[in-house]
C-alpha cells in the first residue's frame, strides 16, 4: 500500500495560493528554507498535484520526480507526466506501475485546493507536512478544512527568522 502525504504552505488566515495577472503563486513572499524542504521531501517520489499547480511551474516537470496531474480536460505529452482523472485513478497507477528511478511506495500531493481535499476526505492520507505562515496575505484559494484533532504532532521546527514553522503531522 502506498503512503499518501500532503505538502502545503498554508498562511494564519488559511489561505495557499494567489492568482495575479493569470499566473498562480503564493500570497506571500519566498520563505527562506522551504524549497529546499520541499525537494527534500518529493525528490525520487510521485508529485500529485492539479493542473493549475502544475501550470504555475516555470519548469515542468518537476525534475527527478514522477508528476501526475489531476485533470478531466488536460493533456501532457511530458515524459515524466501522467493525467489522470482522480486521486483513486492516481494511486491505483502508482500501485501497480513501475517507474524508472521513482520509489512509489510514498506519493505526495503538494496542490491545489481540489486534490487536498480529495486527500483529506479519503482514509488513504496517511502525513501532513506542513509550513505554517506566520501571517496573513489574502489570496483566493484556502487549504481545505480538516479536523485537527484527527491527526499526531510529531514534529515542529520554527524557522530562525520567525516568518513560518515546519509542522508534521500523522494520522492518529
Amino acid at each position: 500500500m502506498i503512503e499518501l502525504a500532503i505538502i502545503a504552505a498554508v498562511a494564519k488566515d488559511g489561505y495557499i495560493g494567489l492568482t495575479k495577472d493569470g499566473k498562480v503563486g503564493f500570497p506571500w513572499p519566498r520563505l527562506e528554507g522551504d524549497l529546499p524542504r520541499f525537494k527534500a521531501i518529493t525528490t525520487g517520489h510521485p508529485i500529485i498535484m492539479g493542473r493549475k499547480t502544475y501550470e504555475s511551474f516555470p519548469v515542468r516537470p518537476l525534475p527527478d520526480r514522477l508528476n501526475v496531474i489531476l485533470s478531466n480536460t488536460a493533456e501532457y505529452s511530458d515524459p515524466g507526466v501522467i493525467v489522470v482523472k482522480s486521486l483513486d485513478a492516481a494511486i491505483e497507477i502508482l500501485e501497480h506501475g513501475s517507474f524508472k528511478g521513482v520509489d512509489a511506495s510514498k506519493a505526495v500531493i503538494i496542490g491545489g485546493y481540489q486534490p487536498f481535499n480529495e486527500a483529506l476526505v479519503s482514509n488513504r492520507l496517511q502525513r501532513i507536512y506542513l509550513t505554517e505562515v506566520h501571517g496573513c496575505y489574502g489570496g483566493d484559494t484556502f487549504f481545505p478544512y480538516f479536523d485537527r484533532s484527527q491527526w499526531q504532532e510529531v514534529k515542529r521546527e520554527k524557522h530562525p527568522r520567525g516568518t513560518h514553522s515546519y509542522v508534521d503531522l500523522i494520522k492518529k
